[in-house]
């Protein structure tokens, strides 16, 4: 009897492993969240796919996901997601857990800058962002650990034609602290020479600090910019200060 009781046992265990193995992907798309919306899902919840993946009701573009069944023993989700758009993509090894805490590992990116706000338009700052990130650690969705670097190519702001160039962002967790990460903030060539430092609080907070100076001559809208920031010190420098909230 015993003997029978331990065969119906890895019965029913089997078939449940099988069903949740085959189990379609569109069978769990009513209960995420609903902040993020996907359609036209094929495939299963461990290895699938959407035509489109809407974040806030903003179009991302097309995803891909292969998941680890493993992980699931863990209470979370984790595996390889790549999302594809005409206009860029991004991909790494993704893991949520059951607090809805993100970490990201080996992400490759290659986006429009205008993508992490999908809300703004030619008003807004424009460019192109590329990056590698090594770690990164999010939670409700503001980074609260992260080593990676970034560029950012083809800069303009808001209702301005000028293109600024290219920049490095880079974050060193040596450099961060319990109260906030820091990123170092450098021109890579383009009109403007700047250095900085960019602060990221846990509050959403952000802080930009450091000094610009003009690199050759300046198109007059941007010598005009220059100087709303003030006199230059005696190396021809002028400080720049920038924060706000998310």
């Amino acid at each position: 009897m015993r003997a029978l009781r331990g065969y119906l046992l890895l019965g029913v265990l089997v078939f449940a492993v099988v069903i949740a193995a085959t189990l379609p992907a569109r069978v769990v798309v009513p209960f995420l969240p609903t902040r993020l919306a996907l359609h036209d899902v094929s495939g299963s919840i461990w290895e699938g796919a959407a035509a489109q993946v809407n974040l806030d009701g903003a179009p991302l573009g097309q995803l891909q996901w292969h998941l680890s069944p493993l992980e699931g023993l863990r209470a979370r989700l984790a595996g390889d997601v790549t999302i594809t758009r005409p206009d860029g993509h991004l991909s790494g090894h993704l893991s949520v857990q059951r607090d809805g805490q993100l970490e990201a590992q080996g992400l490759s990116l290659d986006l429009p800058l205008n993508t992490l706000h999908p809300e703004s338009t030619q008003a807004g700052w424009q460019g192109r962002l590329r990056g590698e990130v090594t770690y990164a650690r999010l939670e409700q969705g503001w980074p609260v650990a992260l080593a990676g670097h970034f560029t950012i190519e083809h800069l303009r702001a808001p209702n301005a034609p000028d293109d600024l160039g290219r920049f490095r962002l880079t974050f060193d967790p040596r450099d961060s602290t319990p109260q906030a990460l820091l990123g170092r903030l450098q021109d890579d060539g383009g009109p403007l020479s700047v250095i900085a430092q960019l602060r990221l609080e846990p509050a959403r907070a952000y802080q930009l600090a450091g000094d610009v100076a003009a690199r050759g001559a300046l198109s007059d809208e941007l010598s005009r910019a220059l100087a709303f920031l003030g006199a230059p010190s005696e190396n021809g420098r002028r400080p720049i200060s920038l924060s706000g909230t998310f």
